[in-house]
């Protein structure tokens, strides 16, 4: 295995997301119901690096994509028949309605959609926690949306998802799509799984699928043809964009606890470093972080730790066991053979707290060494580990040195 401390300078070039007020379109409901399904498989690989940057400089590469070509079944709705998309980041197809499930920051869901007047997005959420989401056609950004008056667990429509709403108010015309043409339709999940939330309890969304007219297709996205770079990221809310847009939402998020100032419409994960590296490389990402997780003992309170989140597919499926908070259940486990990383990014430590904890120094460095370890034996060597330390804090730095010097 070879070691290298390596400073990369943070990139310049930023991801210009545009913004936009809050808006939700009307909601209809559907009669659908979904489970979980187990996760998806991976692949296999070789030689380790291990590289160490303070961590507003880092990093460099590449991520990965999961492909699902499995078609809906057709409904009443004019659900298309033929259903091929792209899905970046860890989820769950359910083999009994090829609905797709999942939580992580940063997941996309992206397709080419043809031959239709109209096209709406069919979801629906399980879990307490708001959900937020921006949708892009032809790399245009459309609109944020949010799951703050969706039923549980009910089918939510998302109407006219290729319409900007401003011209729609002016034009009714433009309520309707080129039928000729072909729409390149992008998903953004924007926040966290489980936004500022220690105690780990199901709070995932559900893709049903896209509606449109009977002659609607759906196709992959021509991004698939060329081989790209797949980047893993681990870490806490830093990594997952907690709280960077600075804007209050209390309609939305208040009045309690805070009137919105840390609620959820204030994190945005495409504005964050993980993902502009990602859009820098143009990479594909799998992303797992959590606010307030650290290695090995969060910054307050909660036991399930980071560690326990890597493991899982869906981050915010816990064990059947309620004492057991670091488990999940067996359909649920994530398998590393699925998807095989060129670079994993790891950043960890800040809320452990070891300069107020300095009795866990011990058990933090043999967490992540073993971690390291393990994800290094399963990704194999063509995989290359970047340790970072900081922004917010450089305690844990000494500690990942003595893992680096470690391995």
């Amino acid at each position: 295995m070879h070691l290298h401390n390596m400073s990369s300078t943070e990139s310049s070039n930023e991801l210009n997301v545009e913004n936009s007020p809050f808006l939700l379109d009307d909601d209809e409901s559907l009669n659908n119901n979904q489970n979980h399904s187990q996760p998806n498989n991976l692949v296999s690989k070789k030689n380790t690096y291990i590289c160490y940057g303070i961590f507003s400089l880092i990093v460099v590469t590449v991520f990965s994509i999961l492909i699902i070509t499995n078609p809906f079944k057709t409904s009443p709705s004019k659900r298309n028949v033929h259903q091929n998309i792209k899905v970046t980041g860890r989820h769950v197809i359910d083999p009994n309605t090829n609905t797709i499930h999942f939580d992580h920051p940063g997941i996309k869901l992206e397709a080419l959609i043809n031959g239709t007047t109209k096209l709406n997005v069919i979801m629906s959420k399980v879990g307490p926690k708001l959900v937020f989401f921006h949708i892009y056609c032809n790399n245009m950004f459309i609109r944020e949306i949010n799951t703050s008056n969706w039923q549980q667990s009910t089918p939510v429509k998302i109407l006219n998802v290729c319409n900007d709403d401003s011209e729609l108010h002016k034009n009714p015309k433009h309520q309707k799509l080129n039928y000729k043409a072909t729409y390149d339709v992008l998903i953004v999940k924007e926040t966290e799984a489980q936004f500022s939330a220690t105690k780990v309890v199901e709070n995932y969304v559900t893709f049903h699928g896209f509606e449109g007219d009977d002659t609607m297709q759906v196709s992959l996205p021509k991004i698939l043809t060329k081989k790209r770079r797949k980047i893993e990221f681990l870490g806490d809310s830093i990594t997952a964009g907690f709280c960077n847009m600075c804007k209050v939402e209390p309609n939305v998020c208040g009045p309690d606890p805070d009137h919105g100032i840390t609620c959820e419409a204030q994190q945005h994960f495409s504005s964050g470093w993980a993902n502009l590296i990602c859009e820098h490389f143009q990479a594909d990402c799998h992303i797992e972080a959590w606010s307030g997780f650290g290695m090995y003992e969060n910054c307050c309170g909660g036991e399930t730790i980071m560690p326990d989140i890597y493991e899982r597919t869906l981050a915010t499926i816990p064990s059947a066991n309620p004492n057991d908070p670091h488990g999940t259940i067996k359909d649920n486990l994530w398998n590393f053979k699925s998807w095989i990383p060129d670079i994993v990014v790891i950043n960890l430590g800040t809320n452990d707290r070891l300069n107020q904890r300095p009795e866990n120094i011990h058990k933090y460095n043999e967490t992540y060494l073993n971690l390291v370890l393990k994800a290094s034996k399963l990704y194999g060597s063509n995989t290359h580990f970047f340790l970072g330390c900081g922004p917010m804090s450089t305690a844990y730095c000494n500690e990942v040195n003595w893992v680096i010097r470690t391995v």
